[in-house]
């Protein structure tokens, strides 16, 4: 049975609200943006349709955001969402912080976790990555390809 992303995130909203949550964060595996496929549901889409999440951490299209991307909900409200990509590469941060009159003010970063050599990236245990030119995952992941070092 197919739930509908916007109607199962009001309903999660309304709940946590009612129980006084001060942030509400919403983990998504809808993907980011799909620009090929207008009409199909992402994160950037479920912000805009609906109110009441603060942070949107997504996943699915493996999108690369060097830092977090500050959309609008349908009240003009900030929605913060973030990817940092796939296979661990990167590393996303963000911290919010609370003032006495409800406030909140984000910072947030994506940290490379990999050492670089000669074009090609290394991981501290033991995994390759090296960037190649690649149509069907440019769009998405910006070409990356991961491998297990022998």
């Amino acid at each position: 049975k197919y739930l509908d992303p916007i109607e199962i995130t009001e309903e999660t909203v309304r709940i946590l609200r009612q129980k006084r949550c001060d942030l509400i964060v919403c983990l998504s595996h809808l993907g980011f943006e799909y620009t090929t496929d207008p009409n199909r549901i992402s994160d950037r889409k479920l912000a805009a349709a609906t109110d009441g999440i603060d942070l949107i951490i997504g996943g699915h299209t493996h999108t690369f955001l060097e830092k977090p991307v500050v959309a609008e909900n349908r009240n003009g409200q900030k929605v913060v969402i973030n990817q940092t990509g796939c296979y661990g590469v990167n590393l996303g941060r963000i911290d919010f912080y609370f003032s006495r009159n409800g406030k909140k003010v984000l910072d947030g970063r994506s940290i490379q976790i990999w050492l670089s050599f000669a074009g090609n990236y290394e991981f501290v245990k033991g995994i390759k990555c090296e960037y190649i030119q690649s149509h069907r995952y440019r769009s998405q992941y910006n070409g990356w390809q991961i491998r297990k070092v022998v």
